[in-house]
């Protein structure tokens, strides 16, 4: 997934950290399909959902 986020000008360093500079329109390839509220709690014990997106 790393690709297109950089092919679009983002950086994401080795703790999964994504950043952009500047302004400007982003597009991916990808499409948001929808999320499940049933996830449970994320990492940091919040609840979460879980999306779901397809590749274009």
């Amino acid at each position: 997934m790393d690709g297109p986020l950089r092919e679009a000008g983002f950086t994401v360093d080795t703790r999964r950290r994504i950043a952009r500079n500047g302004p400007g329109e982003v597009s991916l390839p990808y499409t948001y399909l929808g999320a499940d509220d049933r996830a449970g709690l994320n990492y940091t014990g919040q609840p979460a959902v879980s999306s779901s997106y397809s590749h274009r």
